[in-house]
């Protein structure tokens, strides 16, 4: 007897399970006890486990999309080929995992270009804050002189973070150099950037170096990448990818 599917209703974060597979035959192809049973989870990602002749405990994090109630998670175990096959679920469990709320680390409040900016480029920064009113702000050199000096402008409210921001402008000041950062009177300070002629030189390598690397169908060298992202040529006339050497 094979249950192809078992739906179990879940409330909580996770579960752990014990799997036995009970063959009813007395004789039966060893690759038959290769085969592995997958549990579907809401989020489309599954879990896999062997399926044994004896007892076989096994756990899994179970965080499902829908976090209602009524959430489900549906077992569904591969029938075994020309084997009639008895599959035992016992002794299921609950368990709920507390975890620490996610708190997206973004940054300083002061959002610069950390490339940097061309000298006689506009050079603007955006300053997050709850302030009503302009905030006034410091460019800082390399070494730690002030250079220019100014206010923000109130943009209000930004749609896309649901944020409130101030608009920094200091296009104005156009001498070359590195390690400059943005300090406001909230005491926010941004990342250093440069101000340099030559920050997008190496564009065009940058380029063609990602694109390199994308490609399938050619060995990627790792004196041109590195040894962590060197590999072989992939899928050589391998159906139904015979013409990959072309991409």
């Amino acid at each position: 007897m094979l249950h192809t599917e078992s739906t179990f209703g879940l409330t909580h974060k996770a579960v752990t399970h014990q799997l036995v597979v009970l063959p009813s035959g007395k004789s039966i192809d060893t690759d038959c006890l290769l085969t592995r049973a997958k549990l579907i989870r809401p989020d489309l990602n599954t879990t896999q486990v062997p399926l044994t002749t004896s007892a076989h405990a096994f756990s899994f994090p179970y965080s499902p999309a829908n976090q209602g109630d009524n959430t489900t998670l549906t077992i569904k175990f591969l029938p075994l080929s020309n084997v009639s096959t008895q599959v035992c679920l016992s002794d299921v469990s609950l368990h709920r995992i507390d975890r620490l709320p996610y708190v997206q680390d973004q940054g300083p409040a002061v959002k610069v270009n950390q490339l940097g900016y061309l000298p006689t480029g506009p050079k603007r920064a955006t300053l997050v804050t709850q302030s009503r009113t302009p905030v006034n702000w410091t460019l800082v050199n390399n070494d730690g002189a002030t250079v220019s000096t100014g206010y923000s402008v109130v943009f209000g409210n930004d749609t896309s973070s649901g944020l409130n921001a101030h608009t920094i402008d200091f296009s104005f000041y156009s001498q070359e150099g590195t390690g400059y950062t943005v300090t406001t009177g909230t005491g926010a300070t941004s990342f250093p950037f440069a101000i340099s002629a030559t920050l997008y030189d190496s564009l065009r390598q940058d380029s063609m170096q990602f694109f390199y690397q994308q490609r399938s169908g050619i060995a990627i060298d790792a004196e041109l990448v590195g040894t962590q992202y060197a590999r072989p040529a992939g899928h050589l006339d391998v159906p139904p990818n015979t013409v990959s050497y072309l991409i």
